[in-house]
This record gives structure tokens, sequence and C-alpha cells, in this order.
């Protein structure tokens, strides 16, 4: 999971304006249109790279009901690095229940680690069980460009 407030360039606590003034700054010190031609390929893939990242960063912390939820799964993920990783799972390994819209791999002590749709779309790494203290690590696997 991606810490988007540092791919801006802010703290958690900022507040909608300064998200939107650090967006706007890196934009301009980073957008494709604004690379010189006498800039090396590697600043010019690196200044993308940022570029893109700040833009995913804005699309979800700029909406404060996806910021929201964000910052909701990025507490959850600081919590679970405290406590015992009992597994890493790859996302392709864990089942989709239909009743529930959750997918779902099987704790040991019997409980449930759960992930929903918006889970998966921020990539949220750590999940704990439903019912004790283990968590597990969920692999997601990178699509290389073709």
């Amino acid at each position: 999971m991606d810490n988007l407030y540092e791919d801006l360039g802010c703290e958690s606590s900022a507040t909608q304006e300064e998200l939107k003034k650090a967006f706007k700054k890196m934009s301009l010190q980073t957008h494709p249109d604004k690379m010189k031609e006498t800039s090396s390929n590697e600043h010019i893939k690196d200044s993308n790279e940022k570029f893109i990242a700040a833009s995913k960063a804005w699309k979800i912390l700029g909406d404060e009901e996806l910021r929201k939820k964000y910052d909701d799964r990025w507490n959850q993920r600081c919590m679970a690095q405290d406590w015992p990783v009992q597994d890493d799972v790859p996302i392709s390994e864990l089942n989709y229940n239909d009743e529930t819209d959750f997918f779902e791999s099987d704790c040991r002590c019997g409980g449930q680690y759960c992930l929903n749709q918006t889970d998966i779309d921020f990539k949220v790494d750590y999940v704990c069980c439903n019912t004790c203290t283990l968590c597990i690590r969920i692999l997601y696997q990178e699509i290389s460009p073709s």
C-alpha cells in the first residue's frame, strides 16, 4: 500500500487546500509536458513516475470520502505491522464470497481474513483476522508493461 501523502509531499494532517497546493506544485515539477528536451531519459522516466503517483494520490486524497477510507486502511496497516504475520498470501488465493461481497481466507483460529473491493483498490497489504491477533500479508501480482 503506497503512502499517498508522501507521494504528494504532505503530512497526513494536511488540509484539503494544502493537498491541492501540493498536487499543483508536484504537477508543475513533474508533468511530462514540462520536461526540457535536455533532460536525460532517466530524469524524464523518474518525473513521469512521480507525476503518475501524485495524480493517483490526488484522485484519492482530493475526494473526502475516499480520503477517509484510505486513512482507515492506512491506520489498519500500521496497526497490523505490530501484530504477528501468519503468512504471505497471493491475492489470487483469496476466495470470493458472493453473499458477503468479500474476498476471504481462513485463519488457523477459525476466523477470517476479509478484504472488500475498496481494500483491493487501495492495495491493502496487511489484513487482520476478525477473531484473533494474527494477520496476513497480501501479495499483489505486479502487471508488467507489454
